[in-house]
């Protein structure tokens, strides 16, 4: 049930439609979601953040949402399992993750900050 709510949850249109199906294209929702999802640190406008990651995973994919006005950073492929963004704005935004493994994707995990700069 938990599986099918991550699916769901990604098919909604929190992004702007080319960036929905880049991020969405690789659903089919086969992978365990990340874990402990924790900002590790921020400075003026950037933001870094951990999680937990599992043995069958390829790979990972990041992005943000500011809230202010909705717009979604492309997502960011990475092999680790931490990144910092750079760059931000300030104001409220909410940081994702999803775990990647044999051409199928996890659910999001995610959190929300407020950047200062």
């Amino acid at each position: 049930m938990l599986k099918l709510f991550f699916c769901w949850l990604l098919l909604q249109p929190l992004f702007p439609t080319s960036e929905r199906e880049m991020v969405a294209s690789d659903t089919e929702c086969n992978c365990a979601s990340a874990t402990n999802l924790q900002k590790t640190g921020e400075a003026s406008g950037s933001f870094s953040m951990a999680w937990t990651g599992h043995s069958s995973s390829d790979f990972y994919r990041v992005w943000y949402v500011r809230q202010s006005d909705g717009y979604t950073s492309a997502p960011i492929t990475l092999s680790t399992t931490a990144h910092t963004f750079t760059g931000l704005s300030a104001g409220a935004h909410n940081f994702y993750v999803k775990v990647i493994c044999g051409g199928e994707s996890s659910g999001f995990i995610g959190l929300e900050d407020l950047i200062e700069n």
